[in-house]
């Protein structure tokens, strides 16, 4: 449900399905971000699971959606191809929904100095509530996402941090919070005990993603 004060902004995961005849059509539909790749490598760049860099094809499409002010999404890439698009990129860099390879060894987790890279650019990370990304089990609980909150705020800061929950992309998330409403009760609950004002709670919440995307 959207009421007239809201809107719907379109992000598309995985792009193998473009080819040089489409890439157009795909631009008019004017999505905000773009990610290039679904754990697997494709015709665009090399996925978390897999080996691959950007190919020749996925650099041209990386500097045309850039031209058109879609951002490009790092989530989902290998470390190889994170850093070609860190190379191409113009722009600020921006990860949609990850954890933190310091706290959770995953394939889908970034590393700290890519987590730098992305602070360095001015750009944006998104923290998912994937159990197994964040503690390595089917089940984590909210304090596990607040201690991943807490790891990137000591080293990097607030300001680049937002959630990324993929709360309609996967069932492996924290127990007793699997809606916002929960998940912003809840975790800004936990967030006070261990220190944290209201005003930083705001900004990894809303105000940082907001900025970022209304730039």
């Amino acid at each position: 449900f959207v009421n007239a004060h809201q809107k719907l902004f379109l992000g598309v995961e995985d792009l193998h399905f473009l080819s040089k005849n489409n890439l157009e059509k795909f631009i008019s539909f004017k999505p905000v971000y773009a990610g290039l790749t679904w754990n697997t490598t494709n015709c665009i760049a090399g996925g978390a699971h897999e080996s691959g860099k950007v190919t020749g094809f996925g650099k041209s499409v990386l500097k045309c959606l850039e031209n058109k002010n879609i951002k490009i999404d790092t989530a989902h890439l290998n470390e190889d191809s994170f850093m070609d698009v860190a190379k191409i990129s113009q722009k600020p860099l921006f990860c949609s929904h990850t954890a933190f390879y310091g706290m959770q060894p995953h394939a889908r987790n970034l590393k700290d100095y890519q987590l730098k890279m992305i602070v360095d650019s001015k750009g944006l990370v998104g923290l998912c509530l994937v159990s197994d990304f964040i503690n390595g089990s089917q089940k984590c609980k909210v304090y596990d996402i607040a201690k991943q909150i807490d790891y990137f705020a000591c080293k990097f800061g607030i300001d680049n941090l937002a959630l990324g929950t993929d709360f309609f992309g996967t069932t492996h998330l924290p127990k007793n919070a699997k809606n916002y409403n929960d998940l912003s009760l809840k975790l800004s609950n936990v967030l006070e005990n261990m220190g944290y004002t209201q005003k930083s709670i705001s900004k990894i919440f809303y105000e940082n993603a907001n900025n970022f995307f209304r730039a």
